[in-house]
């Protein structure tokens, strides 16, 4: 058996149990569930590898008194950033060099010691974080248990993919996938993580990697001890060009309904990516290339109050449609009363507005014409 089939049965059981439990129409019979879950206990210790959201080990949600600080061993800095293909060029110099898709969530790394997730540290500022353990072992896809001895520490992304918000918010009470992420981060009733469905994934394996010399291959063995990595590849493996690389990660985002900030580069060659050290800001073993997301300037036609199951009233933006990556755009959230100031001040029948996509799904509004006298007072 692989990972793949864990998944697969993990999902399949927890499937049954909320049918069973929630809606008293079972889908499956408590023999086969007894079977099915037994074979996945076996197949756990054949492979040391027990996701979070298993039916073997539940871990109960706890309610914190706090998020306690700490100082990470390494830092956990950014990366320099560009919006060409010639500067991802320059920056790999004839280098074998990594692409991956560039998440766009909170960065958390996560510590193995013997196999057993003992610490899961938010980024912060680089310097020092908030452990978020309890958190993490809420997610639905992270590792409670490798098989792996040692220290094994591992870098990614914790994150909500796009479809799970657009779910989640159907009363446009957040702002964006980030956002609602990092609001769960910091919230002390570990309960809210399940429910709204936070994720992990990996991008940098930092110790313990069998392969300390190569960065892909580093990444390969973190997928084989159960973890979800970010999409990746070696260009030179894979044959790709930076701008194929560019197309082809940004189009995989999409199609795996991940929050997205552009691509990443990085140094194949592990040890040579180090030796070019950091700054205070970024390390220089890879460079981050962002997608210039313009906006498309259209007149504002309303505002519009819409209002949810919760009763919550939300503004929502109403314009001259307008063509965005592909499909035809009218209106835009505002979110609350709050966000609408801030990007719109005071608007008004025909307000010049730009619109663009957020994660090239979400229509939003990126800037406003400055308020006059004619805003929109009800």
């Amino acid at each position: 058996m692989n990972r793949n089939q864990i998944v697969d049965r993990v999902n399949e059981l927890n499937k049954a149990s909320e049918a069973y439990y929630n809606t008293g129409q079972p889908i499956m019979s408590d023999i086969e569930f007894d079977c099915k879950l037994n074979e996945l206990k076996r197949w756990e210790d054949e492979t040391g590898i027990i996701l979070s959201n298993s039916p073997t080990h539940n871990v109960g949600t706890i309610v914190l008194n706090n998020i306690p600080k700490i100082t990470h061993k390494t830092p956990m800095l950014s990366l320099a950033k560009c919006h060409s293909t010639d500067e991802v060029a320059k920056f790999a110099d004839g280098h074998d060099i990594v692409a991956s898709v560039k998440l766009d969530g909170l960065t958390v790394r996560l510590s193995y010691e013997n196999g057993n997730l003992v610490l899961a540290e938010s980024r912060g500022n680089g310097t020092i974080g908030a452990i978020v353990t309890d958190h993490v072992k809420q997610f639905l896809n992270v590792p409670l248990h490798i098989n792996k001895e040692g220290t094994y520490v591992i870098d990614g992304e914790a994150l909500i993919k796009t479809d799970d918000f657009e779910a989640l918010n159907k009363n446009s009470e957040y702002k964006n996938p980030r956002n609602l992420a990092s609001g769960t981060l910091a919230s002390l009733d570990t309960s809210v993580v399940n429910s709204r469905k936070m994720r992990w994934y990996a991008w940098e394996v930092v110790d313990g990697s069998k392969y300390p010399e190569s960065f892909a291959s580093s990444l390969m063995e973190a997928n084989d001890l159960g973890f979800d990595t970010v999409p990746f590849a070696n260009l030179g493996w894979a044959e790709l060009t930076i701008e194929e690389a560019i197309d082809y990660f940004l189009y995989e985002a999409k199609r795996q309904n991940l929050p997205q900030d552009g691509v990443v580069f990085k140094y194949e060659d592990i040890k040579y990516g180090k030796s070019l050290g950091n700054t205070s800001h970024h390390f220089n073993n890879g460079i981050a290339y962002k997608v210039f997301n313009d906006s498309v300037e259209t007149t504002l036609c309303d505002i519009e109050w819409s209002s949810g199951k919760t009763g919550v009233l939300t503004p929502v933006a109403i314009f001259d449609t307008v063509s965005i990556e592909g499909s035809e755009v009218s209106r835009a959230s505002l979110h609350n009363i709050s966000i609408m100031k801030e990007i719109m001040s005071k608007p008004w029948i025909g307000q010049h507005i730009g619109v663009y996509k957020a994660n090239l799904i979400i229509p939003a509004i990126r800037w406003a014409e400055e308020d006059n006298d004619n805003w929109l007072k009800d």
